[in-house]
């Protein structure tokens, strides 16, 4: 993916000057006192990487740094999600999509959790020992258009249990 397609993607702001490129991003805060810059770059590997700078007189070093680490965070989980091309959804022992308690839910239900890496996934697992459960691997754009199928599905059932009534 070229910088210019993920700062469409991500909603950022493309600078460009002679071969730099640059997208901002609004993120952190801006106020009177406080300035927040966030930028995504590209090194020359290909791998893009994120800087975040917050300028405050009035807040101390340690304070600022944590801040500034949480936009970067922030920003590297969203372009994992942008360039992944595999999602990984948590399935129960039979298989079946679950929620954190391992009852199995539809793809679209608000508890499914998904990651765009295989060691957020299993990560996610071992740190909820008290149920098996598993991954799935899934081609991210179809997860994306099946979640958005059953969303439809559900709108419309909901239509018609209200023309019904």
């Amino acid at each position: 993916m070229t910088i210019e397609q993920l700062a469409e993607k991500i909603g950022g702001n493309l600078w460009t000057k002679g071969s730099l490129k640059r997208i901002y991003l609004d993120r952190g805060y801006n106020t009177k006192k406080m300035q927040t810059k966030t930028f995504i770059w590209q090194n020359e590997d290909g791998e893009f990487l994120v800087s975040c700078r917050i300028e405050c007189p009035s807040q101390p070093y340690e304070w600022i740094n944590s801040q500034q680490e949480k936009v970067k965070e922030s920003v590297y989980e969203d372009l994992e999600k942008i360039l992944s091309e595999k999602a990984f959804v948590i399935t129960n022992e039979k298989g079946e999509v679950c929620d954190d308690s391992g009852n199995s839910v539809e793809l679209n239900h608000y508890s499914v959790k998904v990651f765009y890496s295989k060691e957020k996934a299993e990560e996610y697992i071992d740190e909820e020992e008290s149920v098996n459960l598993s991954y799935k691997e899934f081609d991210k754009e179809w997860l994306e258009q099946e979640v958005d199928r059953l969303d439809e599905i559900e709108r419309a059932n909901k239509n018609l249990q209200t023309i019904e009534q």
